[in-house]
């Protein structure tokens, strides 16, 4: 497979590039920007590792490696795919996890602090994930009579396992199967993975 040939066939059926089309010209080009010959084994493994992201997130990237890089050599796309974050704002599925479990540790510090100040008899107002998770955790009154110094710990761990996990199934929702599905058209032009960039991982599957 080279870049010329697939751009060939697209022309013959007077068609646009597919998104994989536009990724391998993609990847030819920063090869032959940093004077590398690339074979048809390795543009698959580039492919590969360039399946979460879109054609238009590929080439945004490449263009700001060789805009600001200097490469004496092609380089690994690990690296390529941190210019693609860097270049589309895409934080890493780590910066991400992170941002949630800060998140969570914040809103049971709240949980604490209410319990503290209103007890079983208030009706403390919380981020809707936190609700739903003191509703499957038996509620507020129950969570605030049955926490003790000895097993606040413990739920201190479920709350935050349960809150990251209620967080991932409401972003879904709040999207929707429609709104799924139009981010799946839009990055239909060659991400090739089950799930769009910023989606949490899997969702997809699931509405399908």
């Amino acid at each position: 497979m080279n870049p010329s040939t697939a751009l060939q066939k697209s022309s013959k059926t007077n068609s646009q590039p597919t998104g994989e089309q536009r990724k391998v010209a993609a990847v030819y080009g920063l090869a032959s920007v940093c004077g590398t010959t690339i074979n048809e084994n390795a543009i698959k493994i580039w492919l590969m590792a360039l399946e979460d992201f879109s054609a238009e997130q590929v080439e945004k990237g490449i263009a700001l490696a060789i805009k600001t890089e200097e490469y004496s050599k092609m380089p690994v796309p690990a690296k390529i795919i941190r210019k693609i974050r860097e270049a589309c704002g895409i934080p890493s599925p780590l910066d991400r996890q992170k941002a949630k479990e800060a998140q969570a540790e914040a809103e049971w510090a709240q949980v604490l602090d209410q319990v503290r100040r209103v007890g079983s008899y208030g009706n403390p107002k919380f981020h809707p994930t936190t609700q739903r998770v003191l509703r499957a955790m038996g509620g507020w009154s129950a969570l605030c009579e049955s926490m003790t110094s000895a097993n606040r710990d413990f739920k201190r761990r479920d709350f935050i396992s349960m809150w990251q996990t209620y967080n991932d199934a409401g972003d879904a929702m709040e999207l929707g199967a429609e709104g799924i599905r139009k981010m799946l058209d839009d990055d239909s032009n060659g991400s090739g993975g089950d799930s769009p960039a910023g989606l949490p991982s899997g969702w997809l599957k699931k509405i399908q």
